[in-house]
């Protein structure tokens, strides 16, 4: 596998070496994630904020990718 940069080529290597440095602060939650960012998406589902509204429905969600992804179900459509 090729990558474009060297710090992607780090990440990719934390994956097979099984390091996962960030852990989540709540107690009573055991993740571990790869990335800082992975960590501060997960934060977010411990907060009430939710700054992401559906104009169709008005159901609301932490991330724009999130919302995103809902918005695809009225298309009938999966990003996978």
């Amino acid at each position: 596998k090729s990558f474009s940069s060297s710090s992607s080529l780090g990440r990719h290597r934390q994956i097979h070496l099984g390091k996962r440095p960030y852990k989540c602060p709540y107690a009573h939650c055991q993740k571990t994630f790869i990335q800082r960012t992975t960590l501060t998406r997960h934060r977010k589902l411990y907060t009430s904020k939710k700054p992401h509204r559906c104009e169709k429905c008005g159901k609301p969600f932490n991330d724009l990718t999130s919302l995103t992804r809902h918005l695809l179900t009225y298309l009938g459509k999966r990003l996978y």
